[in-house]
């Protein structure tokens, strides 16, 4: 009630578009003894990626390709992801893995492809479409030390 208001002992006009982000006190407290974890929380992400990345490296294979942060970038490797080589060896991926209670999954649906946007303008999207059929997602938890 009071984001972009214009200052009015009794009216609420507004003068600008504006989110309230606020939180209350309990979930804010939260946040902050979990901001108090973040620099050991991220330092386990990075293990976990470096972990990954040299099983695929040893294992250098046509099917799978780690995917790797941009070296301009410094990621937290929040999820880790590998790139399949067809539709074909995508699905069997996620099939076997799941099966053998090995929590792989797709990447998210492109939004273009839920049915509350169906309707909304895009170019095609050829590369979203490709990558949503080709990218897994690798469980990626903080508190996994490895993932062998």
């Amino acid at each position: 009630s009071t984001t972009a208001k214009v200052p009015h002992p009794f009216l609420f006009n507004h003068d600008a578009i504006a989110y309230n982000y606020r939180l209350p006190n309990i979930n804010a407290a939260l946040g902050c003894a979990q901001l108090d974890r973040l620099p050991q929380l991220l330092e386990s992400k990075r293990k976990l990626h470096l972990s990954y990345r040299s099983f695929f490296e040893q294992r250098q294979s046509e099917v799978f390709d780690f995917v790797h942060p941009d070296k301009e970038c410094a990621s937290n490797c929040w999820l880790n992801s590998v790139k399949v080589d067809s539709e074909q060896n995508f699905k069997r991926l996620l099939e076997e893995a799941n099966q053998q209670n090995i929590m792989l999954r797709p990447v998210w649906t492109p939004a273009h492809q839920l049915p509350m946007y169906k309707d909304c303008a895009h170019d095609g999207l050829e590369v979203t479409n490709q990558l949503s059929l080709s990218l897994v997602n690798l469980p990626s938890s903080g508190f996994m030390d490895s993932p062998l």
